[in-house]
């Protein structure tokens, strides 16, 4: 079996090479995780999750033996490791660890053992947060406020970020959604012409008002080569808005918007064939297709809660 297939089965609470053992539902009430046993491989005797003293521990032991197995500490060194990472880092270890060459199952269950653990947490506790007592939105995950350009942060994601959940709408707060322009989408996210198209681009006409998606600050308002003149907008839950090609610039840096705010008129400047919006939608310099949790023609959002994944292409 494939690597790729084994980690399908490993999260869906499947495995040729054991059993399924049932835990708390978490994410939805008719979801119900599953810790994948393969065979009887344990670095420790307790049925517990590990525990990085308890681990230093048996490490310590191990040690003082006149002839100390070599493989089992090098395993239990890797699992003192992994006690001390964030739960949602442990997903990109598992697959790297089916890559072995020797697949070190042991422990491959520790590690599904810990990610139990932090499956049976309430998601609000992986929440971005919508507001983090700061004026600038989610300074808490990006750090630095970059306002001389749009594409300020790399587009390779850090390691850390394997999974990461973020509230779109919070309607106590007036946290809502609206739509940007109202128009056909002529162009859809993804390849173009052998080049990647990191928005969506939707039809309008010059002097067309625009509208901030979601409340947040704005982070960039100019013009910027091949975009043209481009508005973007850092949301309280960490998303980035791109409005680009913009016939006039209706807002400035540190302003502070709700959703249904005029940005700016749609317009044809830059890079551009004709008048339209070229809408990007992006976490820590990732793209993200708008249209997977926002229908572009209406402005409704399919989900009050968006989850990003890091995989192997993005």
């Amino acid at each position: 079996m494939c690597r790729t297939s084994q980690l399908l089965l490993l999260l869906l609470g499947l495995g040729p090479l054991g059993t399924a053992m049932a835990t708390p539902p978490v994410l939805e009430p008719d979801t119900v995780p599953a810790v994948v046993v393969y065979g009887d491989h344990r670095l420790l005797e307790t049925d517990g999750v590990p525990d990085p003293g308890e681990v230093k521990a048996v490490i310590d032991s191990l040690e003082r033996l006149p002839a100390p197995p070599a493989e089992l500490l090098d395993h239990l060194r890797a699992l003192e490791r992994l006690c001390r990472m964030r739960p949602n880092e442990l997903e990109v270890v598992i697959d790297s660890l089916f890559g072995s060459d020797d697949v070190p199952y042991a422990l491959i269950n520790e590690v599904n053992r810990m990610m139990a653990r932090a499956h049976t947490a309430p998601i609000d506790d992986a929440v971005v947060d919508w507001y983090g007592g700061h004026p600038i939105p989610a300074t808490h995950v990006y750090g630095e406020w970059i306002t001389d350009s749009p594409n300020a942060y790399s587009m390779e994601p850090p390691m850390g970020d394997s999974l990461v959940f973020l509230r779109l709408v919070r309607p106590e707060l007036a946290c809502g959604a609206h739509l940007a322009v109202r128009g056909p989408v002529t162009s859809r996210f993804g390849r173009r012409h052998g080049r990647p198209h990191n928005g969506i681009d939707i039809a309008s006409r010059t002097g067309e008002p625009v509208h901030c998606m979601f409340p947040g600050v704005v982070r960039y308002a100019g013009s910027y080569g091949s975009y043209g003149r481009i508005v973007v907008v850092r949301h309280w839950n960490g998303l980035e808005t791109f409005y680009a090609h913009l016939h006039r610039v209706r807002v400035q840096v540190g302003q502070e918007l709700d959703p249904g705010d005029v940005i700016g008129l749609a317009g044809s400047t830059g890079r551009s064939t004709g008048p339209h919006l070229h809408l990007e939608v992006r976490f820590k310099g990732q793209p993200i297709d708008p249209c997977v949790f926002m229908d572009p023609t209406t402005g409704e959002v399919k989900h009050d809660i968006l989850a990003l994944r890091r995989t192997r292409w993005g």
